[in-house]
């Protein structure tokens, strides 16, 4: 058989289907051995094999053996890779192509270096994804990904006639730009339900709301993938949306993101306040006991011209994407990575959840790392800053939360002034703990009595 996978999750019962239907023959395991007895049931004319234990399982597989594991990430990752390293070699790769941090697949390329090639492999675009073409992130062993690239081009997505699946370098790196493509996807969707929320206190109908987005759906910049389906959940005739619970829940990628970026003191804040946006609606009881002791009634008397809201935007969803950037490749430098914008951008083009017509902006610009610089940035800037401004003073007149909004304008004018605050900051520092400042003019940090002068 070309290929094993093992896992009957959505993802993996999916990615089998089509890595058969581009011409592969499958192995399959699975710790539940009926899911596996179903499968094969149901799609007896495909060239799948269904394997009772770990040994048939790894002794089908042509040489050098490829082995994918869909599986849930963390310590059934390591137990698995474990149990299977008794039955493969130096030749084989073992692909890790589910969800898992970054850091666990770090340290599991160096632990089995020497055992077999390890690639920890970032996919996107959920189980229609996985069944009619992904966005393939790669990283890990070039050895391993030289074994695997003819079947990963084969069933990752397409656009402009160019495979969706890149190598991003040693290690842990495609894991990594999949981490952070989640991050911006928060981003992209909590800027989505302020817009859909600011329209909504505009006194304005879901249909009302719904037209607009399709509008901006038909523009080249902000056709996207999470804008198309957020006009089909609004567009629904039941207006079902109105009866879902306001409590938003995560899985934990946006928060490995954000703190990550702390980590490499990266700025990252329009993801951190996309995550703690979410844990502020997870907070639904809560708010609703300091709603009746407060009565922050938000003010829905709201007019607001349509074409700010897309500018602003605009705007904001640039900020974010020049931050997740600007992220990936401060990363990349510190890790002898290979990330760079225009192959991120080419591979997100279809098959992810980030897919849209924004990622050919993205491309245009710089890959020197300092994006704001950019021309392409600093027209979206020009076109959509006092639009920015002007959201977010209605926004604050009426008591209504757009944190993602306001940290895109926070950002940009904290990175566009010369000269901030952290003068005093240096100097507090230095007052209670003797941290040293650092003058005007000089290279050497000092010290100085602060109280005593």
């Amino acid at each position: 058989m070309d290929v094993g996978v093992i896992g009957l999750g959505v993802m993996g019962e999916n990615l089998i289907l089509n890595i058969e239907e581009k011409g592969f023959n499958v192995s399959i395991y699975n710790r539940t051995t009926t899911k596996t007895d179903n499968l094969i049931e149901k799609h007896k004319n495909l060239n799948l094999l269904g394997c009772k234990d770990l040994k048939s399982f790894v002794d089908s597989l042509s040489s050098p053996r490829k082995i994918i594991l869909l599986i849930k990430s963390g310590n059934p990752v390591d137990a698995m890779i474990d149990k299977l390293v008794p039955y493969v070699n130096k030749e084989d790769v073992i692909i890790d192509a589910g969800n898992s941090f970054y850091e666990d697949t770090e340290r599991r390329s160096l632990k089995y270096e020497n055992i077999f090639s390890f690639l920890g492999v970032g996919i996107s675009g959920g189980e229609l994804g996985a069944r009619h073409g992904p966005s393939i992130m790669v990283g890990g062993c070039k050895k391993g990904w030289e074994i695997i690239k003819p079947i990963f081009e084969k069933i990752a997505a397409k656009a402009d006639d160019i495979s969706c699946c890149a190598y991003f370098g040693n290690t842990s790196s495609g894991h990594f730009v999949k981490m952070v493509h989640n991050g911006i996807e928060y981003c992209e969707m909590q800027l989505l339900c302020e817009v859909y929320f600011l329209f909504k206190k505009s006194k304005l109908n879901t249909q009302k709301i719904t037209k607009i987005l399709k509008k901006w759906l038909k523009t080249e910049e902000l056709e996207s993938y999470l804008l198309e389906i957020t006009t089909k959940i609004l567009d629904r005739d039941d207006e079902l949306i109105n009866k879902v619970l306001d409590a938003a829940s995560q899985k934990g990628t946006g928060m490995q993101c954000v703190s990550t970026a702390l980590n490499f003191g990266s700025i990252n804040t329009m993801m951190s306040d996309s995550v703690f946006a979410r844990i502020i609606s997870s907070k639904k009881t809560l708010r609703t006991v300091l709603f009746e002791k407060y009565g922050n009634k938000i003010d829905e008397n709201i007019v607001i011209e349509e074409n700010c809201v897309k500018n602003a935007f605009t705007l904001a969803k640039a900020v974010a994407y020049v931050q997740g950037y600007v992220f990936m490749l401060e990363v990349s430098k510190i890790k002898n990575w290979n990330i760079n914008i225009k192959e991120v951008s080419q591979i997100w083009k279809n098959g992810c959840i980030l897919r849209g017509g924004f990622l050919q902006t993205m491309i245009k610009m710089e890959t020197d790392g300092i994006l704001l610089k950019n021309d392409t940035f600093k027209q979206i800037y020009e076109n959509g800053f006092e639009d920015l401004k002007y959201v977010l003073k209605c926004a604050i007149d009426k008591n209504l939360p757009m944190p993602c909004f306001s940290s895109a304008l926070n950002y940009l004018n904290g990175m566009i002034i010369k000269d901030g605050s952290g003068n005093l900051i240096q100097a507090l520092r230095d007052c209670f703990g003797s941290h040293t400042v650092q003058l005007e003019g000089s290279d050497e940090f000092v010290h100085i009595d602060w109280l005593n002068w």
